[in-house]
């Protein structure tokens, strides 16, 4: 069977209201490959690169955040071994389907970026090699695959997310803290999982690094509490948080799948009263958040994990003799 690739690259969506996610989905592929190699510490890095011709001053005197050109993400993970090379070669590849990969993470790539390039060493046989790779739509795939043997010992890949399409970059934030916040945001199951590896964010219009792992300690992880309870048949697990910094101001339910953020609710369309920040018991003022995860949605989850198929009344209705159309949520 041949693939079209410009067809199937067509075919996968990318809402305009989620432009990191492609960046989101190339740290949780570093995440994995560092479990891969089960090295302790793991890192994974985000360098955010900006349009360095562009430097415009406000009124108040205060330069702004420069556009965003490209995003370059490192982790010391397994690299692109052969196996790992094939299954990138491969459409819909099941390599990662026991972690809840559809396959498809890297389309998005090319979905809100020009071209991506990847460098990567990994060990085989006792021996070193240093893979590189482009991939982008306009060379119809993988392009100048190279391959050798290198005297670097340190294992590791960097995915290079080069020129963010203009329609997704000015959906995009901008500031780095932002950034940093919408990326815990997404990922937040695995910094509440004492294995996660060490994740860090790069800025051109920064100083300092961020540590996310750190700003998750501080002001998520002290606030968050868990219950879980049965809808049905189906086991569900809800975390509650309470955010006190950062850049939210609506209280809002995440509903996830295999360990991703996939579609966000705020919750004052549910419940008026809900239009404001509440406050604890000291006065301070806060942001609810919850992330709602059970194999439930894992398996009603849509392939690019932007939306879910729900059959309405499934999970407490009994079998029904006729099928029923099935409602999306995105």
């Amino acid at each position: 069977m041949k693939i079209d690739f410009k067809g199937r690259i067509a075919n996968v969506t990318l809402p305009a209201s989620k432009p990191l996610l492609p960046m989101f989905e190339a740290v949780i592929n570093g995440i994995d490959a560092v479990e891969d190699a089960g090295v302790s510490p793991g890192t994974v890095t985000v360098s955010v690169q900006r349009d360095k011709s562009q430097q415009v001053m406000t009124l108040e005197g205060k330069t702004p955040s420069r556009p965003i050109q490209n995003f370059i993400i490192r982790d010391n993970g397994i690299g692109f071994t052969q196996q790992h090379f094939d299954s990138f070669e491969t459409s819909d590849s099941t390599l990662k389907i026991d972690r809840g990969a559809k396959g498809i993470g890297r389309f998005l790539w090319l979905k809100a970026f020009g071209e991506v390039r990847v460098e990567s060493i990994f060990v085989d046989d006792g021996k070193c090699f240093k893979r590189t790779f482009c991939f982008s739509l306009a060379r119809n795939g993988v392009a100048d695959p190279q391959l050798a043997e290198t005297s670097k010992t340190e294992t590791g890949s960097a995915v290079m997310l080069l020129d963010f399409m203009s329609q997704f970059e000015e959906r995009a934030p901008r500031k780095a803290h932002t950034i940093a916040d919408k990326l815990i945001e997404h990922c937040l199951v695995y910094f509440l999982d004492k294995k996660c590896p060490r994740i860090m964010l790069l800025d051109d219009d920064e100083g300092e690094a961020l540590g996310l792992n750190q700003m998750f300690s501080e002001t998520i992880r002290p606030h968050a509490k868990e219950e879980n309870f049965n809808v049905g048949n189906h086991s569900f697990a809800l975390t509650h948080l309470k955010l006190y910094t950062g850049d939210a101001i609506h209280h809002t339910l995440h509903l996830c799948a295999n360990n991703r953020d996939v579609v966000s609710i705020n919750l004052y369309t549910r419940f008026p009263f809900m239009r404001q920040k509440l406050r604890d018991k000291d006065g301070k003022t806060f942001v609810y958040v919850a992330y709602l995860s059970s194999t439930y949605l894992d398996q009603k989850v849509n392939p690019e994990r932007t939306g879910f198929s729900f059959v309405p009344d499934e999970l407490t209705r009994p079998k029904a003799s006729r099928p029923t159309p099935e409602k999306t949520i995105s």
